[in-house]
């Protein structure tokens, strides 16, 4: 079975700007779902007083801000990028493998390595064209694995819908789409599971929005209604299609399409 390595290294301060601006000017969201402008303003304070500025005054105040507290923490950066490879290079192997058997799915054969980019970032987004994800140089030993299981479970999910849903577009797969929401929701089953929870030790959860959710049929949580699929002894290929149709019909039923 081909297991991918997972290779932390620093995320350039060209990275770092680039991303910032990404969610600082385009960030898209609804109202079920974080805005991710929010958490960048959170950790670069000063850009929440700018928005009476032009747009190239913007970008410049943003390309500052990012240079002074990277350059401030770049010796961290480079001592955590090590750090964060040892602890996670504990579980990976066992994680990779036992996350492949749970989906019932193999990773692509050509799929070598897995970037994890270290920076100063507010939060982790991954990219599931080339694999990689970004992590906070300020997380600890248990967002190590937090974080970086989480990124993982979502290469491999994405896998199994292209399988399994061929009709949904790559475009789904990102906010604020359903297939989306559903793989942010389906990480709290999952990696919570008896079988991959052996390995990392923590508590998964999903973006605390998802658990705010109530089914109107029952008044239970939606939250709760999906684990309660995903706990049933089935094969996984039948929690997905009944997980997915579950989720489409909860949105749907609020007059979404997305």
């Amino acid at each position: 079975m081909n297991i991918p390595k997972v290779v932390f290294e620093k995320y350039t301060l060209e990275e770092n700007i680039a991303m910032i601006k990404d969610f600082y000017f385009n960030s898209l969201t609804d109202e079920d779902t974080f805005n991710p402008k929010d958490y960048v303003i959170e950790q670069y304070p000063l850009l929440s007083t700018i928005s009476n500025k032009t747009k190239e005054e913007q970008e410049k105040i943003v390309e500052e801000e990012v240079t002074k507290l990277y350059k401030k923490l770049e010796e961290r950066i480079e001592q955590r990028v090590t750090h964060f490879q040892e602890v996670w290079d504990k579980v990976g192997n066992d994680y990779l493998r036992e996350l492949s058997n749970y989906l019932n799915i193999k990773w692509p054969i050509m799929l070598k390595e897995i970037s994890a980019k270290v920076g100063y970032v507010p939060i982790c987004p991954r990219y599931l064209d080339d694999y990689s994800f970004v992590i906070s140089a300020m997380a600890d030993d248990f967002h190590v694995r937090e974080i970086t299981a989480h990124e993982l479970c979502h290469f491999l999910w994405f896998e199994k819908i292209k399988e399994m849903y061929p009709e949904i577009s790559r475009e789904e797969y990102d906010s604020p789409y359903i297939p989306w929401k559903y793989s942010e929701m389906v990480v709290d089953p999952i990696l919570n599971s008896k079988e991959l929870n052996r390995y990392l030790g923590i508590e998964e959860k999903a973006y605390d929005e998802f658990y705010e959710l109530i089914d109107n049929d029952n008044q239970k949580k939606v939250m709760d209604n999906l684990n309660e699929i995903y706990q049933k002894n089935i094969p996984i290929e039948e929690k997905v299609k009944k997980g997915y149709q579950y989720v489409e019909n909860i949105y749907k039923s609020r007059g979404r399409k997305k």
